[in-house]
């Protein structure tokens, strides 16, 4: 269970009293402990048992336990824990969301409160308020008998977390911390509004969607509802109902006001009780207040006038006003931030766009930073912190405002691209960035790139010209031209505006200087506090770490293992991932992105064909003793030379941004935008033509060998077609059997062998990319007879990563241009890799 500072005062608290609470016991029995932390709460406690929400104990009603009769009650840990609502934890109310229009919809117009619980089929289900005075239980359900909202208070018990439903689902808190004071009635009124906006989104009928938005208009103007609190009411209802038309439904309400003041006749009750029924309209009707006379009045009666209606049945749209105590420093809250923008981005993550000085800074709502920023300039005025609740209320407005008033926009992480320029964060406290396009690159004050910063990200020196990527390699022990070229393209492929990008592995033995290449690499466009970290536990890990950071480095690695493997590359060349968001009212968060991976090890760590394909492996040199530097030294002489490695990056960046619309290649490789992407950039790193792609062919074939040897199957499979003749046909059961001859024991032992017939054949479809590209073709038939067999030709020698092969193709280029020194350098490049020059770009 979480617990937010709120909680964790409670339970460090438990924990300084004597025995009952001590922190072994705790442990021992959590239901006991709980049970404890509640009845110092001033909420008091009752037994229900495990997985059930109603307790048995006759006379629970007057049960009244103290710490010292807990252990009597919670005698064993597989409990659940039942807390009597009322007047006996001190006016404590628990507000119970039974329908998932009404939990949707909680936070538009129920009060903001620091207690939240429910489980993950129903998150934040349970808000609890804690109410100025007594109330009652009060029930709001639709005319089918099915259960909206419901307030408990006096009489009633609700399970609390840490409890475990009847599902079997865990109960736990979304938010542990201060219940609300609110008045009963300002309550009871935003709980019938909730129900009524709940039933309509409900039953909101299909294709007659605008009729029902126009009689509801019409009865609600009539009623005496002003425009604003209408155009909110009627939001909340089609975001619930899932109405992509919402837009459309809105601008059809001015419209009808004008009729109404113009004496024409509208639409009302009796047409939306014609589209929904007769009964829910006059249920809906009675939670919404409206008289009796509204309710009869004729189609054509003239609007009332706004200043007639009373705004006593009605909350405040979307947030209702917090208690009188509290209301002024909320407001003051709101008031701080009249400079702010407020947007959200496609996922729905709330941001806020702050002035600061000359700069404007980003910053997620929910993040550490925006809150230091409101509360010094709240202490700033006032002289004093804002109170907790206070600051989560003004939050939560806040937060409704971005998400539906603010406008949608992305948010970029280091690196982002807007028409026909790149953009790079400086990450400084001035909020620069490089801007980067055909014609060269400078620095600006105000991108038009909505970055945002992490905790872990440290800032890029401002670039500076006339410097040259040599001055890396003096640092880095890359000796060999090939890796060299290697590691400068990748460095180049990760500032490619969309990408794929592919992962640098460095490989060496022990004292190879692998972590030191590693991080000076990462510091070059993407230095971070952490520069390298261990590799990641799952997948969950993976995903945060790439939100967090541009480029990902993981050091020391021993190998991959597969979920790994495969989660790397769809990062590479973009992919979703999908986890669920901890503690959220959210059931689910999607992440899609694409980011430079970098990876070091002793080990081959790309031994899987899909991951080698997507890979650039360079291997280190063992560094002689008398050739050592200090890690200090490099470091010096890393700062020092930073700003002019980096804009001799940028230059290439920009070389490649004013070439690439040139390339039209006609023989691509694996990863194509990339491989053209630095074939671009070649001018300015400075290369002959044509130089990376042999390199990268040799890289990819080297690969390729590395999978092939890696892969037991495919080891055996050659074998075997080694003894077989150029052609080979079998089903899987006769093909497994055959391979396992041709195998050794440790190898038919291995967990990496399949035993299966049907695991064989996801394993050769896996591998079939990698068999093809040294000649030979996996091909799966199905027979007449329905028998499936699995049959292997040989072809010619596959030329995938072949020059000779690429050289052949560029016999049909246009003829070049002698007098045009750049067009010359491009037709060079590609009569080695294959295309064509067009004309006019």
């Amino acid at each position: 269970m979480l617990m937010n500072e709120h909680g964790s005062r409670h339970e460090h608290t438990a924990q300084r009293q004597d025995g009952s609470g001590s922190a072994p016991e705790q442990a021992d029995n959590p239901a006991r402990a709980a049970a404890q932390r509640y009845l110092r709460r001033g909420w008091l406690p009752i037994p229900v048992p495990f997985r059930q929400k109603r307790p048995v104990l006759k006379g629970w009603q007057a049960l009244r336990l103290a710490e010292a009769t807990l252990e009597r009650y919670f005698r064993v840990s597989e409990m659940n824990i039942g807390v009597l609502l009322g007047e006996p934890s001190g006016n404590l109310a628990d507000v119970d969301l039974d329908c998932e229009a009404a939990r949707r919809l909680a936070g538009r117009f129920l009060p903001p409160t620091g207690a939240v619980f429910g489980r993950p089929g129903n998150p934040s289900s349970h808000r609890l308020y804690r109410l100025v005075r007594p109330a009652r239980t009060a029930k709001f359900e639709d005319t089918g008998g099915a259960m909206l909202v419901e307030l408990r208070f006096t009489g009633a018990q609700t399970v609390f977390p840490p409890s475990t439903h009847e599902s079997g689902e865990a109960i736990r808190w979304v938010r542990d911390g201060d219940p609300a004071e609110c008045d009963p009635d300002d309550l009871m009124a935003c709980l019938a509004r909730l129900a009524a906006a709940s039933s309509l989104a409900r039953r909101w009928p299909q294709g007659s969607r605008q009729e029902a938005v126009l009689a509801l208009t019409g009865g609600l103007l009539r009623a005496g509802w002003e425009m604003a609190r209408l155009k909110d009411f009627l939001k909340a209802v089609t975001w619930a109902a899932g109405d992509e038309e919402s837009a459309k439904r809105l601008a059809a309400v001015e419209d009808t006001a004008a009729r109404l003041k113009g004496d024409d006749r509208v639409t009302g009750w009796p047409r939306l009780a014609a589209l929904i029924g007769e009964k829910e309209v006059t249920k809906l009707l009675g939670w919404l207040g409206v008289a009796a006379r509204e309710r009869l009045a004729p189609a054509d009666a003239p609007l009332l006038d706004a200043t007639d209606a009373t705004d006593a049945t009605f909350p405040t749209p979307i947030e209702a006003p917090p208690p009188p105590d509290r209301l002024p420093l909320a407001r003051k809250l709101l008031d701080l931030t009249g400079a702010a923008f407020l947007f959200h981005t496609p996922e729905g993550q709330a941001f806020a766009a702050l002035p600061v000085e000359s700069r404007r800074e980003v910053w997620p709502l929910r993040g550490r930073e925006f809150r230091h920023w409101l509360q010094r300039a709240f202490y700033q005025q006032e002289g004093k912190p804002a109170g907790a609740q206070a600051f989560q209320e003004a939050l939560e407005v806040l937060e409704a405002r971005a998400r539906y008033d603010g406008p949608e926009e992305p948010v970029s992480i280091r690196v982002g691209w807007r028409e026909d320029a790149l953009y790079l964060d400086l990450a400084d406290d001035s909020w620069q960035a490089v801007e980067v396009t055909a014609c060269g690159w400078r620095v600006v004050a105000d991108p038009p790139i909505r970055f945002r910063r992490t905790a872990a990200m440290r800032p890029l020196p401002a670039p500076a010209p006339g410097g040259s990527l040599a001055e890396l390699r003096d640092m880095i022990n890359a000796p060999e031209e090939d890796a060299w070229r290697l590691i400068a393209a990748w460095l180049v492929g990760a500032l490619h505006p969309t990408g794929p990008y592919p992962l640098l592995i460095v490989q060496g033995e022990q004292g190879s200087a692998k972590s030191t290449a590693a991080r000076l690499l990462r510091q070059v466009i993407d230095p971070s506090g952490v520069p390298l970290r261990a590799a990641p536990h799952e997948e969950r890990d993976l995903v945060i770490g790439a939100s967090h950071c541009w480029v990902l480095a993981y050091d020391n690695l021993s190998g991959l293992a597969p979920w790994l493997s495969d989660a790397l590359c769809r990062l590479s060349t973009g992919g979703g991932f999908a986890t669920r968001e901890l503690y959220s009212d959210d059931g689910e968060v999607v992440f899609q992105a694409r980011r430079a991976v970098l990876l070091n090890g002793i080990e081959d760590l790309a031994t899987r064909s899909d991951l080698a394909d997507r890979a650039l492996s360079v291997v280190l040199p063992p560094i002689p003793d008398g050739n050592r530097r200090t890690g200090d030294e490099v470091e010096a002489l890393f700062h020092r030379a930073h700003p002019r490695i980096l804009g001799a990056l940028l230059d290439a960046v920009s070389a490649a941004l004013r070439n690439r619309p040139r390339l039209r290649p006609q023989n691509l490789p694996r990863m194509a935008d990339f491989a053209l992407w630095v074939m671009a950039a070649e001018e300015s790193l400075p290369w002959k033509p044509g130089g990376f792609r042999a390199v990268y062919d040799r890289s990819r074939r080297d690969a390729l060998t590395v999978s092939l040897e890696s892969d037991p199957v495919a080891v055996a499979l050659q074998r075997l077609l080694a003894t077989r003749g150029s052609a080979y046909e079998a089903t899987a059961t006769d093909l497994l059997n055959d391979l396992a001859e041709h195998a050794s024991e440790p190898q038919r032992k291995a967990r990496a062998w399949p035993q299966s017939p049907r695991a064989l054949t996801n394993r050769l479809r896996r591998l079939a990319p990698l068999l093809r590209s040294t000649g030979l073709e996996p091909i799966f038939e199905r027979k007449p007879a329905g028998q499936r067999v699995i049959r292997f030709t040989r072809s010619r020698e596959s030329c995938v990563g072949s020059v000779g092969c690429v050289e052949s193709a560029g016999a049909a280029l246009s003829p070049a241009t002698p007098p045009d020194p750049e067009r010359q350098t491009l037709e060079e490049v590609l009569r080695v890799f294959g295309g064509e020059v067009v004309e006019g770009d």
